[in-house]
C-alpha cells in the first residue's frame, strides 16, 4: 500500500480489549491477590512466633550471663496460663500476645499437664541451669495461636551446660 498515509492505511486488527478479555484479566488478578493475602497472613504469624521465641531465647541467655557475671543465681519465671515471662533484668512481666507459650518434655515432646501456674528456670553462678523446666530434657515451646499448620519453636535448655537451643522441629 504504497503512497497511503498512516491515517489512510487499512487496519487489520482492533484497538483495545473486549469486555470478556478485561473480565478475565481482572479475575486472574483477584485470584493472585487472594493467594498473596493468604501467604502474607501465614508469613506474618510465623514471624510473630519466631520473634517471640528469639526474644525469650535472648532473655534466657542474658539471665544466664547475668548469673555468671554476678556470681549469684538468677531466675526466669514462665506463667504458661498468661503467656508471660518474668526476668530479674526488668521489673514487670513481659506478655507475649498472639502466641501460646507451653512447657514441654523434650523427649518425645509430651506436653506438661495443664494447671501448672508457674515454671521457673534458675541459672547458677556456674552457668548451669536448674528448676522445674530446666532438667536438661525440657523445653519451652512457642506456638502460634490456632495455627496448627505453622511451625512451633522449641527452646531447649540443657540443665548441665545452660545452653539454649532453638529448634523448629521436635526431635
Amino acid at each position: 500500500m504504497k503512497g497511503l498515509s498512516n491515517n489512510e492505511r487499512p487496519f487489520f486488527g482492533q484497538h483495545g480489549f473486549t469486555l470478556i478479555e478485561m473480565m478475565v484479566t481482572i479475575a486472574i488478578g483477584l485470584i493472585l491477590m487472594a493467594i498473596a493475602a493468604g501467604a502474607w497472613g501465614s508469613l506474618r504469624e510465623k514471624t510473630r512466633v519466631k520473634s517471640a521465641a528469639e526474644e525469650i531465647r535472648s532473655v534466657l541467655t542474658a539471665v544466664r550471663l547475668h548469673a555468671l557475671s554476678t556470681g549469684s543465681d538468677a531466675s526466669v519465671t514462665f506463667d504458661f496460663n498468661a503467656n508471660t515471662v518474668t526476668s530479674p533484668l526488668w521489673g514487670a512481666p513481659r506478655t507475649y500476645s498472639g502466641v501460646n507459650l507451653q512447657a514441654y518434655t523434650y523427649t518425645g515432646c509430651a506436653g506438661v499437664p495443664p494447671g501448672i501456674p508457674n515454671n521457673t528456670m534458675t541459672f547458677r553462678s556456674t552457668g548451669a541451669a536448674s528448676g522445674s523446666a530446666a532438667a536438661g530434657q525440657n523445653a519451652v515451646v512457642v506456638r502460634p495461636n490456632g495455627g496448627a499448620l505453622l511451625p512451633a519453636y522449641y527452646l531447649v535448655l540443657n540443665g548441665v551446660t545452660g545452653r539454649i537451643r532453638a529448634r523448629e522441629t521436635c526431635p
